[in-house]
């Protein structure tokens, strides 16, 4: 399974991919280009679970509004 998000750099392109071996790194390059691309998709995928928990939660809210508004409809 490999990575659904786009790289934003060249260094990352070269990276993740078979250019590692074929480019010059310091020590410890890799892994903080690596890293850093990481914690960005983590960041994503933690803001649009966030966000689709935020639109169920007012979903919820609208079908508990609507049917208390319902009962009080049907009440009287």
């Amino acid at each position: 399974m490999g990575h659904r998000t786009k790289f934003r750099s060249m260094e990352e392109l070269d990276a993740f991919t078979g250019w590692r071996r074929v480019s010059k790194w310091r020590a410890g390059q890799v892994k903080a280009i690596k890293r850093k691309f990481n914690k960005r998709v983590r960041r994503e995928n933690r803001m649009l679970v966030k966000s689709e928990a935020e639109i169920v939660d007012s979903q919820m809210l609208a079908d508990y509004m609507w049917d208390e508004w319902d009962e009080e409809v049907h009440d009287h």
